[in-house]
């Protein structure tokens, strides 16, 4: 019998990074990091909505600070959809990925999110064709769900849905 190994997405996220929900403020940083060619308005609307979600309990938006070059180095967000908890959105700064960042939002995401509700399953979804967002998912305990074939920027991608259940003990 194999043991059952505890998914690494529902430890605590590492105390290097500082994460933290996002603010209003953040705009210029995330246009800096993430959303190069996002407008201001886009940008502004996009943290207006996930600001309302906050306040809600429906979902949370959260930033990793960076230096003086780069106020924001990432993004992501998780958002309670229907009937399920969906993880989206993530983004982080090129000269910045491959350092656990990553790691370390999903993390912090999810015991956010369950500090609000209850949970029992996390869904992320992903470009079949990145392959390192994929590797990560499946490190952190994501299993494959199915797939979708979706129209985004004016092109037929397909989306591989990661699903993780959550063990009722934790």
């Amino acid at each position: 019998m194999q043991d059952y190994e505890y998914p690494r997405a529902l430890m605590l996220p590492d105390s290097v990074f500082t994460l933290r929900p996002v603010r209003m403020t953040d705009i210029d940083g995330l246009r800096c990091a993430c959303w190069r060619d996002k407008s201001v308005s886009y940008c502004a609307d996009r943290i207006r909505r996930m600001s309302q979600s906050q306040a809600r309990k429906q979902g949370l938006g959260v930033v990793v600070e960076g230096d003086a070059d780069c106020a924001v180095l990432a993004y992501g967000q998780i958002m309670r959809l229907a009937k399920r908890v969906e993880i989206s959105d993530l983004i982080v700064a090129e000269t910045h990925r491959s350092q656990g960042i990553g790691t370390a939002m999903i993390q912090y995401l999810i015991h956010e999110m369950r500090q609000m509700r209850q949970l029992t399953q996390i869904e992320i979804g992903v470009l079949v064709r990145n392959t390192r967002a994929l590797t990560l998912y499946r490190r952190l305990g994501f299993v494959n769900s199915y797939q979708l074939s979706l129209r985004i920027n004016k092109v037929r991608e397909t989306v591989q849905y990661l699903r993780l259940t959550i063990p009722a003990d934790t």
